[in-house]
């Protein structure tokens, strides 16, 4: 099965991405940008946001990220 893909970040982790309060102003280092999967940047975003510091994943966390609209 062929998943939806496109351009990439490739890098979306946290550091590389800019807030303002709570709000998403900016997003930097493109280096790894590709055509790929956009399930990859999605599980990044999912792995680095969404687990707490004893590895724990947060169901609730993820479902609001999956939610909120762009």
């Amino acid at each position: 099965m062929a998943l939806p893909s496109g351009v990439i970040h490739g890098d979306l982790f946290p550091d590389n991405v800019l807030f303002q309060g709570e709000h998403i102003t900016g997003i930097i280092d493109f280096y790894f940008s590709c055509n790929d999967s956009y399930t990859f940047d999605l599980a990044v975003c999912l792995n680095t946001c969404c687990f707490e510091p004893d590895n724990s994943f947060n169901i609730i966390r993820a479902q609001v990220f999956l939610d909120t609209p762009l």
